[in-house]
């Protein structure tokens, strides 16, 4: 299991998988980088496939409190530590992953970026407010464990109704105690995070992709346009599809993955 010492110590986990064209795989949180290993599966023949599992998530380690920025720092160095040229490397996020490709691309080049369900900004909510100000014995058995509400809510929140059960009992099986084990941190410090694409879209000059699941209610098809309007960005819907898609579409990312890296401009054009 290959780890790496980030800028400050901290031990940051990763996977790598196949070789060929760098494409480095960010997750949403409280996800890690096994979110992606259906996707990846698919890649790995022609590409070189690298996921990590940011601080405070996955495999790596926990520290009490990490900012956004540390998270994009973890990727540069992650890039740096494999040999990668960042301008031959390709981002591909989800979700919260989406926000720092963009944040990082806002700093130095990359070859592409193609980001998969990503939020507009960051909006604060009841939930947040739970977290921030309640003992964690409070609300981490009620929001981040196996339970009657967690299982009806999760599966309204982040999948489409035209979804396979199957499909959702296998996001179940895979992350449920995993979730359940994360430590308070991992939810609070994201709880405190402020982010707006408008505020780094226009720093980034990579050519980006947008895809978004037409039915998705947690990063809704609006802000996608948007994003996709900030970045001048292709925009690609997918039909009965909700926000989950690695675990929803992973045969139709796989092709958009192809399909985008193909139609890329060669390194220094």
């Amino acid at each position: 299991m290959p780890f790496f010492s980030s800028f400050d110590g901290v031990k940051i986990h990763y996977e790598i998988r196949g070789r060929g064209r760098p494409l480095i795989f960010l997750h949403g949180i409280p996800g890690r980088a096994l979110n992606w290993a259906r996707v990846i599966e698919m890649l790995k023949g022609n590409f070189l496939a690298v996921a990590l599992d940011f601080r405070g998530y996955g495999s790596s380690e926990k520290p009490e409190r990490f900012t956004m920025l540390d998270h994009v720092r973890d990727v540069e160095l992650l890039i740096r530590e494999l040999g990668i040229e960042p301008n031959k490397a390709v981002l591909v996020g989800h979700s919260y992953g989406t926000m720092i490709a963009l944040m990082l691309c806002s700093r130095s080049p990359v070859w592409g970026t193609l980001l998969i369900s990503p939020p507009l900004e960051l909006r604060k909510d009841f939930t947040d407010f739970m977290i921030l100000h309640l003992p964690s014995w409070i609300w981490k058995p009620l929001l981040f464990s196996n339970n009657f509400l967690t299982r009806r809510l999760y599966r309204k929140l982040f999948f489409s109704p035209s979804t396979p059960e199957e499909v959702y009992e296998e996001f179940v099986e895979e992350n449920a105690g995993y979730i359940e084990s994360l430590p308070p941190q991992s939810f609070k410090n994201p709880s405190t995070f402020e982010y707006r694409a408008y505020d780094y879209a226009p720093k980034v000059k990579t050519v980006a992709t947008v895809v978004v699941g037409e039915d998705d209610s947690v990063t809704p098809p609006a802000e996608a346009e948007r994003v996709a309007e900030l970045l001048n960005a292709r925009l690609i819907k997918l039909p009965n599809a909700g926000h989950m898609l690695p675990y929803e579409k992973p045969e139709a990312l796989a092709r958009i993955i192809r399909d985008f890296c193909g139609r890329l401009p060669g390194v220094g054009e």
